[in-house]
């Protein structure tokens, strides 16, 4: 952000404790505001890129589909119902 606005972003995570025993370690990052709102975002942003990405590749495979239906519809033997 620094190169494009000019203004330096303070550091929004907590600082590691690098002396501190592994529990300590642990709990300090569980009060993260900031991991938290990561993985908030984490979890709301994976639905809508699910459905995007789905509808994407349904309309491309639709594309594709259609545009090379004309090429294989004449390679098939047509085969008729029986007449009773």
């Amino acid at each position: 952000m620094r190169q494009v606005s000019g203004v330096a972003l303070r550091g929004l995570y907590r600082g590691d404790l690098g002396g501190a025993c592994l529990l300590r370690r642990w709990w300090d990052r569980l009060r993260d505001t900031q991991a938290w709102l990561d993985v908030a975002h984490g979890m709301l942003v994976l639905p809508v890129t699910v459905v995007t990405w789905s509808v994407a590749v349904t309309w491309w495979g639709g594309a594709v589909g259609g545009l090379t239906y004309w090429g294989g519809v004449g390679r098939c033997p047509r085969t008729d119902p029986p007449r009773p």
